[in-house]
């Protein structure tokens, strides 16, 4: 399974829907204001589902991907990070099952 695939989005909106990867719409296209809880579901076994709760004072803003290339003979990918962001917060999720919160302008390298 490719590194980006080891999570997908879920989002539950105050209204009690929950929209997924994969559904009729994309997370884009969700009102923002409405994201009661934004989740990263593992498609694997033993990695943790991250859940994070947004509310009036930690809106939701986003979900990103960033992938890290290591130099062998040649350019691998060596590590995937999911990313779900909040205006206070960014909840990093990576593909070892580790979980790392951090503020919301931290930049992670490796």
């Amino acid at each position: 399974m490719e590194l980006s695939e080891l999570y997908k989005w879920e989002i539950q909106t105050v209204d009690g829907e929950v929209f997924k990867r994969g559904g009729a719409l994309k997370w884009q296209d969700i009102d923002r204001e409405t994201v009661l809880r934004a989740s990263l579901v593992p498609q694997v076994d033993g990695l943790q589902r991250v859940d994070v709760f947004c509310s009036a004072d930690n809106r939701f803003i986003g979900w990103f991907g960033k992938g890290f290339l290591k130099q062998a003979n040649n350019f691998q990918l060596s590590e995937y990070v999911q990313c779900i962001e909040t205006e206070q917060s960014r909840v990093w999720a990576f593909s070892d099952g580790g979980v790392m919160v951090t503020h919301a302008d931290f930049e992670l390298r490796i």
